[in-house]
């Protein structure tokens, strides 16, 4: 071999030993972080139910006795803030005659938490702050006092009384 090719040699096989001796390079990271807000309103939420809705009857009445009925209904609030519960009447009670008979609202009381005369205005009749999942039941009470100058009838007087549930 002459001395070229021996220096060559030596040349190629100190390089090669040179690379193997050499750390490979770690390679950079390849992540990058970035953030978002999420952010959202949670509204005040309220349900209503009624253990009933079917008519509530006194029979028949008259205005020497006060008529009351404890436990008549139950309404059940659920709501995610404090909540009031009101009712309120058409303004009078109706024998549904022609030309119709009348005796005012005020003749009825209604009793939740708190007792109110009943008028076509809406009355508090309880209040809370955040239920159960399952609400809270208030039980409603009816009183019903009329007064001798109230007309007879025969027929039977009816008004719809109107629960509303509010968040303030």
């Amino acid at each position: 071999m002459s001395r070229a090719r021996i220096g060559l040699a030596l040349s190629v096989a100190a390089a090669l030993a040179a690379t193997a001796a050499t750390p490979a390079l770690a390679a950079p990271p390849t992540s990058a972080t970035q953030s978002q807000v999420v952010q959202f309103t949670n509204m005040p939420a309220i349900q209503l139910s009624l253990g009933t809705t079917t008519p509530f009857s006194f029979g028949s009445v008259d205005p020497l006795t006060v008529y009351t009925q404890s436990n008549a209904n139950t309404a059940t609030v659920s709501s995610n803030a404090a909540w009031h519960l009101t009712v309120n009447g058409t303004g009078n009670f109706s024998d549904g005659s022609s030309p119709a008979q009348t005796i005012p609202d005020g003749r009825l009381t209604v009793t939740g938490q708190t007792a109110v005369t009943l008028g076509s205005t809406p009355a508090t009749i309880a209040t809370g702050g955040v239920t159960p999942s399952g609400g809270t039941a208030v039980p409603i009470s009816y009183s019903l006092a009329l007064q001798w100058n109230d007309p007879a009838s025969s027929t039977a007087y009816a008004d719809t009384l109107t629960y509303i549930a509010t968040t303030p």
